[in-house]
């Protein structure tokens, strides 16, 4: 099994965050109580807090599988689903740009948190 796949491809351009909502069940992702977002995200591109509503979205979602793995929400481009556990060595890389193992290099909750930093 891949810790990697792509849920919606980048075909679909600026309706990537509404196709998501509407094809995908938003409870099972975590982030269902936020209502205001969902409105938002349906709305689609039009809407002023379009954009604001998605990276609330990407940086909260995050599913359980049956099997007790977590899967976040990635986009560049496509939107992915990743599960770091579940990962080969290779994807890894190829979707961070690091090894797992490399001393010195960012966790991910630090590559989110230096994001803040300049606001």
């Amino acid at each position: 099994m891949s810790g990697v796949t792509i849920l919606l491809n980048d075909s679909r351009g600026i309706y990537i965050p509404q196709n998501f909502v509407e094809c995908f069940d938003v409870t099972l992702w975590g982030f269902a109580e936020n209502e205001e977002d969902i409105a938002t995200l349906r709305n689609g591109p039009e809407d002023e807090w379009y954009w604001d509503a998605w990276n609330n979205v990407l940086s909260r979602a995050e599913q359980t599988d049956g099997n007790g793995d977590v899967w976040l929400l990635s986009q560049d481009g496509d939107l992915f689903a990743y599960c770091t556990d579940l990962m080969t060595e290779d994807e890894y890389v190829e979707f961070f740009g690091y090894e797992r193992e490399d001393e010195g290099q960012p966790t991910e909750a630090e590559e989110w948190a230096s994001f803040d930093e300049g606001c």
